[in-house]
C-alpha cells in the first residue's frame, strides 16, 4: 500500500537522474531516476527507513527528515511544504475554525498541521460547522478544481486530491462533476459550537510570488453575527 507522500516521493525520485544529484551511475537501470538507496544516502537515512516512508509510515517522519529529502530531491519551496493549507491563524481565527485543536497546531510538524478541506471531508463532524454543508462541499471541491487549473503540475495539490478521492465518497462524487469556483470572496454561514450562528463576509488575498492566501473574515457591524463574534473573541 502506498501513501500520498509515498506517491509524491516516488514521482520526484523518478524525475532526478543520478548525474543531476552528483552521483556516478553504474549498471543498467530498469526505471529512470534515483534508486531508493541512492536517495536514502543523499538524505542521510537508512534505505529501510526510506522504503517505509514510500510505503506507509510517513506520519513518523520528522521535519528534519523531510527537510533532508527536500534538499536531496531539489524540491521547490512550494513542493517542500507538502499539502498544508493552514500555516497560521490569529486568536480569533483559531477560535472560529480550530475548535478542538491547539492554537499552535499550524506550527507543529507537517503531519499534524490542520487542513480545513481534509478536516471537512475526512474527520467526524467536519461538515457540522457549516449551515449548508452541501454548498460548502461543492465550493471546496470547486476551489480545488480552480487551483488545479492554475497549477496543473502542482504535485502537492494532486496528492491532496488523490487522497480525498480515495477516502471520501462525497468528494469523489463532486470531483467527477468538475465544478470550478474561485471562491476569492463571499459569505461563510457557520453553526459554531460556542458562538452559534455566524454569517461572515470573507475575502482572500494571494501573497505575491506564492500560492499562499490570507483570508479575512468580518461580520456586519451591529448584526447578531457581530455580537456572536465579539462573545467568541472574549472567550
Amino acid at each position: 500500500m502506498t501513501t500520498d507522500l509515498g506517491e509524491f516521493l516516488r514521482s520526484r525520485r523518478a524525475a532526478i537522474s543520478p548525474e543531476d544529484a552528483g552521483l556516478v551511475s553504474y549498471g543498467a537501470r530498469r526505471v529512470p531516476g534515483l534508486r531508493r538507496e541512492e536517495l536514502a544516502m543523499l538524505a542521510g537515512v537508512s534505505p529501510t527507513y526510506y522504503t517505509r516512508l514510500e510505503q506507509a509510515d510517513h506520519h513518523n517522519a520528522s521535519d528534519a527528515v523531510i527537510d533532508s529529502l527536500a534538499r536531496a530531491l531539489r524540491l521547490s519551496a512550494e513542493e517542500h511544504d507538502h499539502a498544508n493549507y493552514v500555516l497560521a491563524w490569529n486568536d480569533l481565527g483559531h477560535r472560529l475554525f480550530g475548535h478542538g485543536l491547539d492554537f499552535d497546531a499550524p506550527y507543529a510538524g507537517r503531519p499534524l498541521r490542520p487542513n480545513l478541506v481534509r478536516r471537512f471531508f475526512l474527520e467526524p463532524g467536519g461538515p457540522e460547522l457549516f449551515v449548508d454543508p452541501e454548498a460548502t462541499a461543492l465550493q471546496m471541491v470547486g476551489f480545488l478544481r480552480y487551483s488545479s487549473g492554475l497549477h496543473p503540475d502542482d504535485h502537492i495539490l494532486s496528492c491532496l486530491v488523490g487522497e480525498l478521492v480515495q477516502r471520501s465518497d462525497l468528494f469523489a462524487e463532486l470531483w467527477a462533476e468538475h465544478p470550478v469556483m474561485d471562491c476569492g470572496y463571499g459569505i461563510k454561514r457557520l453553526r459554531h459550537p460556542v458562538a452559534g450562528r455566524l454569517d461572515l463576509a470573507y475575502e482572500a488575498m494571494v501573497l505575491p510570488e506564492t500560492s499562499q492566501r490570507i483570508v479575512l473574515y468580518r461580520a456586519e457591524p451591529g448584526s447578531p453575527s457581530a455580537d456572536a463574534l465579539e462573545r467568541l473573541a472574549r472567550g
